[in-house]
């Protein structure tokens, strides 16, 4: 088990006291980041300032980057002890949430140490059923799956939820390197119903889509031989796709009328 797995254990409860050699922290991610920033310049009296905090974060963002890590959100899991230890390369945002938490809370020299307890949040969107937030580029080898024609075809990502660190008042996103004064600063669109959250395109065609909102698209279905139709991340109360068939069938007039009408499909 590593240095910051058995420091988890500990803060946790769950095992006695860990002994490590700074030479072997070193070798870490997470004690390369503190080799970096020095709590001691960080910490003033057991809290860390926003600008600080930034710091912190681009530093971490660094090692991250130094070690390849690759922002999968498929591969589920929040073990940001393995991330920190250097010993998980990819995953979701809770891994780098989960890691940055503990950064912040556990003990000198492998930790800052402060006095509040940082701690992992989840953002759902207003409703809470979804959100699109702002995706420019590739984070971490991570592409959009979204196009706002609204927003001057602006690239974004439909998620479902989003996990951050709260700290001193404020959000830090690891993943975005921003912070927010409030989670639903990271949302462009707040997704109303849960029929809206349903992704036209990705949830049966691999990699991103270059259609935009309110186009019509037809594609096949990634594990099966259908043809679907449907409006591309276009949100209705309602919506579905609508299977129509072997994929070397022809779209129904009448389907592909109702579309063009805008109307849902019965």
């Amino acid at each position: 088990m590593g240095i910051y797995a058995n420091l988890e254990q500990f803060q946790l409860g769950a095992s006695a006291n860990v002994t490590y050699s700074a030479l072997d922290l070193a070798k870490t991610v997470g004690g390369k980041v503190m080799q970096a920033v020095s709590s001691r310049n960080l910490v003033a009296r057991g809290v860390i300032s926003e600008d600080n905090m930034k710091l912190l974060m681009v530093n971490f963002r660094h090692q991250l980057k130094a070690t390849g890590w690759k922002w999968f959100p498929p591969t589920a899991g929040r073990d940001g002890a393995k991330v920190l230890d250097g010993d998980v390369h990819e995953g979701e945002c809770a891994f780098l949430a989960k890691a940055f938490e503990l950064l912040l809370n556990l003990p000198d020299p492998a930790g800052c140490q402060v006095t509040t307890a940082a701690e992992m949040v989840s953002y759902t969107g207003a409703e809470k059923v979804g959100f699109i937030a702002d995706h420019p580029g590739p984070e971490f080898g991570l592409l959009h799956n979204t196009t706002l024609t609204v927003d001057n075809h602006r690239k974004s990502y439909n998620w479902d939820n989003h996990k951050v660190v709260k700290y001193g008042g404020k959000f830090y996103d690891v993943c975005y390197n921003k912070v927010y004064s409030d989670l639903a600063d990271m949302a462009l669109v707040n997704l109303k119903s849960k029929t809206e959250r349903k992704r036209v395109g990705p949830a049966y065609v691999r990699g991103p889509m270059t259609g935009q909102i309110g186009d019509i698209v037809i594609y096949k279905g990634e594990s099966s031989n259908h043809l679907y139709a449907g409006y591309y991340y276009e949100w209705f109360d309602g919506l579905q796709t609508q299977m129509t068939g072997p994929h070397d069938s022809a779209i129904p007039d009448d389907v592909i009328k109702r579309l063009l009408d805008r109307k849902l499909f019965a």
